[in-house]
């Protein structure tokens, strides 16, 4: 019988609360105390490809990925970044044997915390930006790092005591950034932290299931060279020169930017 991630993430939360607060007060600098605060203020971020924000606006809700449509050899193929680890398909039965853990498991759309910076960049170069608690979701729960990874083998065998052990309430991500990522806080230079709590090779997961219309994002994040990317193909493709799929994909994104900016009061934010 599935787990309640949501309800088991709560119940966790003492034990979470408890042993946080243990690390910030035998620590003489104040710096967990700071790093604790950041991660407090801290958003629900995804990062998509271009194909992916294109179905999103089509559908007027960011959507888990078993609801986007399929792209086909005669249409666009999705830009997924060149450097991805592993194909999706390999990771699959292992992300699905995770899902399987939890109600709703297979609607799960997956974020990270994120207190400013790209995001999980690897995953795609447009970050979304919101509050996951609104609309209220039907499941919502943070954990320690990817979860596929961290709770499943190679044949997607799943840990799943230890899942439902790390399982962390949204209301305290910032105790899991101390108890997880506070020596790496400590280490670095406090300008640095933003990045460290959420880049492409290290972060705090989210997993979050229920309606989440796009006019419920925030804020997506670009760089700002590869805004300039998509406006110029933007200008290439009105001028009428050939594109190929990827090109079409990303000057229809920079269109997606500008409706969203404009109707529902998305911020673009550029950085770099």
């Amino acid at each position: 019988m599935p787990d309640d991630v949501t309800a088991t993430a709560v119940a966790n939360g003492v034990a979470r609360r408890s042993e946080s607060a243990a690390l910030v007060a035998a620590d003489d600098s104040g710096r967990l105390v700071r790093w604790r605060e950041l991660a407090q203020g801290s958003w629900f971020s995804t990062n998509v490809s271009a194909d992916k924000l294109i179905a999103f606006d089509r559908a007027k809700e960011v959507l888990d990925t078993r609801r986007i449509p399929p792209t086909h050899g005669d249409g666009p193929e999705p830009d997924a970044p060149a450097d991805e680890p592993m194909p999706q398909v390999d990771w699959w039965p292992r992300r699905t044997a995770f899902e399987d853990l939890w109600q709703h498991g297979r609607r799960f759309l997956y974020g990270a915390v994120n207190a400013g910076g790209l995001g999980a960049a690897g995953f795609g170069p447009f970050c979304l930006v919101s509050n996951p608690e609104a609309p209220t979701p039907d499941a919502l729960a943070v954990f320690p790092a990817d979860s596929a990874q961290r709770y499943t083998n190679l044949d997607a065998v799943v840990d799943r005591e230890r899942a439902k052990a790390e399982a962390t309430a949204w209301a305290d991500r910032a105790d899991l950034a101390v108890t997880q990522l506070g020596q790496v806080a400590l280490s670095v230079e406090e300008q640095d932290w933003p990045d460290r709590l959420c880049g492409a090779e290290r972060y705090l997961e989210v997993v979050r299931a229920g309606r989440f219309l796009s006019e419920t994002v925030a804020e997506v994040r670009v760089t700002t060279g590869y805004l300039w990317t998509l406006a110029e193909l933007r200008l290439r493709h009105v001028a009428g020169e050939p594109l190929d799929d990827l090109e079409r994909n990303q000057a229809a994104a920079y269109d997606v930017l500008g409706r969203w900016r404009r109707t529902d009061g998305v911020t673009v934010v550029t950085v770099g």
